[in-house]
């Protein structure tokens, strides 16, 4: 079997109000590379944003960012309509953090994982189709109410689940 990771990618237009303002943008969003997300330009140009821009984006799914260059009435009264997020800056700079930070949000959250302690199985009791009660001893460190639980038997994991209640000496 071969499997095969697509990349998220997230969906610009970008509109400038010179030619020399939007290369330079164009040079900037170039640059930035990510291998788990990738951006992707459906559309660029010069002027005001309009209507056309705004029915792109929505068949694309795409976000609409203007340099110096503000939305049409009309324009805007689509996107409201059809849900388009459109942003418009004064300062290049500003843009291309908006940009990475809707790349930013695609990526996956990082999961760190901490290990309080380990509990030595005694007993185990059935006390439901899925829930089971263990007894045992805490060999190192401690046990936390409402983590998350691994029961290895030499070093490889039988099972996992959720800790819901913690008692003592019963």
């Amino acid at each position: 079997a071969i499997a095969l990771m697509i990349n998220p990618n997230s969906s610009i237009i970008i509109k400038a109000d010179v030619q020399g303002s939007l290369e330079a943008l164009q040079q900037i969003l170039g640059a930035i590379e990510h291998p788990e997300v990738m951006l992707e330009e459906i559309a660029t140009g010069v002027g005001s944003i309009t209507e056309s821009d705004v029915k792109l984006a929505a068949s694309s799914n795409a976000k609409i960012f203007g340099f110096n260059v503000e939305p049409t009435s009309v324009a805007k009264r689509i996107a409201e309509t059809n849900g388009v997020a459109i942003q418009s800056f004064n300062i290049i700079y500003k843009l291309v953090e908006a940009v990475k930070s809707d790349l930013a949000a695609l990526l996956p959250p990082e999961i760190i994982r901490t290990d309080f302690g380990r509990l030595s199985i005694l007993a185990i009791f059935k006390s439901g189709k899925r829930d089971m009660i263990i007894g045992g001893r805490v060999s190192e460190g401690k046990i936390v109410r409402g983590s998350l639980l691994e029961v290895k038997r030499d070093s490889e994991i039988l099972g996992s689940g959720k800790m819901g209640n913690l008692q003592r000496n019963k």
